[in-house]
């Protein structure tokens, strides 16, 4: 905090003594401060000062350092918590790695031309960039990037509105990997009639909030017939009755009189399409109570900067009128939602 207010960003591995000290000296029974100092034999007046501390530190770093050699080093790069970029890095790219802070924001990584390989989004940029280095599957784009650009955030929530912003500026498309996130779509069948389906959730922008979010597909089916009920909607044109509802047979709602069976008229039918059309976005969203749209504020207490967020239907409002879902946002929102009225204002509900 003190350097950010000095307007420096800072962010460094960090290596634990008594872990270090357990690696070394396994012998010993006790590892920490106390311990090593008298081991070791380490003036050290005005024990608990924090400059004291320090220099009892690096005394012992260098008195280990004589004693063990390599071993020193290779138990230092094992325990440094976040590792240390791998070695095999380019120089010019390390330093821009070193150079991140551990704050929210999203790390751009260009090739050679300028082209983004890959768009990530950070709460810890250098913890997560560090440790991610270290990650067999990253290092093809890794050895092709030329240069990482970092944009800095206010919180989580606001990084991955500004990542998926940046997607649509370098042309990123969304991963196509099978989401485990559900949604209701409605298609005619050839009568005209909406249906509903549930379908995978894909990732990126799209033009309307989801009709709903939802983890099970069972429990998908359970918020569609509830919805269709109490909007008076015919689940025998929305194709949503129980399986084990024998084809041919009536409609169970026709068939204990709360239905005329109109909806089975062309003029029904539209009457019927317009209204779930209307009503769709009354489905509900996982995690979310009966909270339909809701407004969110991130910010940095230091510089005093927020910024006000919005979603709709488990997906988030961009500048640009689109709506962004990925699988990071989800878990992202049923957090701030732990964090109760202070973090979360529901605007409209179900």
């Amino acid at each position: 905090h003190e350097f950010r207010r000095a307007g420096v960003d800072f962010a460094a591995p960090a290596l634990c003594s008594v872990q270090l000290s357990r690696r070394l000296y396994p012998q010993f029974h006790k590892h920490n401060l106390d311990s090593i100092i008298e081991r070791f034999g380490i003036r050290a007046e005005n024990r608990h000062r924090a400059m004291t501390d320090v220099l009892a530190l690096a005394d012992f770093l260098e008195a280990s350092l004589a004693e063990k050699g390599g071993e020193w080093e290779n138990h230092c790069r094992a325990l440094m918590n976040p590792k240390l970029p791998p070695s095999w890095l380019k120089a010019d790219l390390a330093e821009q790695v070193y150079a991140l802070p551990d704050t929210p924001g999203v790390s751009v990584w260009l090739d050679g031309r300028g082209r983004a390989l890959d768009i990530r989004m950070h709460e810890k940029a250098f913890a997560e960039v560090a440790a991610m280095l270290h990650l067999k599957k990253n290092q093809p784009f890794v050895l092709e990037t030329g240069s990482l650009r970092f944009v800095p955030a206010l919180g989580a929530l606001h990084a991955l509105w500004l990542k998926a912003q940046l997607a649509q500026q370098y042309s990123i498309r969304p991963s196509e990997s099978a989401n485990r996130y559900l949604t209701v779509q409605f298609a005619p069948d050839e009568r005209a009639r909406l249906q509903a389906r549930v379908v995978p959730l894909a990732e990126g922008s799209r033009r309307q909030p989801p009709n709903g979010l939802f983890v099970h597909k069972k429990a998908a089916k359970r918020a569609l017939a509830e919805w269709a009920q109490a909007h008076g909607l015919c689940p025998s044109s929305l194709d949503i009755l129980p399986q084990t509802h024998a084809k041919g047979v009536p409609c169970p709602v026709r068939e204990v009189g709360r239905c005329d069976g109109g909806c089975a008229t062309a003029e029904g039918i539209e009457v019927q399409n317009s209204r779930i059309s209307s009503l769709a976005h009354n489905l509900p969203v996982a995690d979310w109570g009966r909270a339909r749209k809701i407004e969110i504020v991130e910010s940095d207490y230091l510089s005093g900067r927020s910024v006000v967020l919005h979603c709709e239907g488990g997906a988030l409002a961009l500048p640009d009128g689109q709506w962004y879902f990925d699988e990071t946002l989800p878990p992202l929102l049923k957090a701030k939602f732990k964090q109760g009225k202070a973090a979360v204002r529901v605007l409209e509900a179900v």
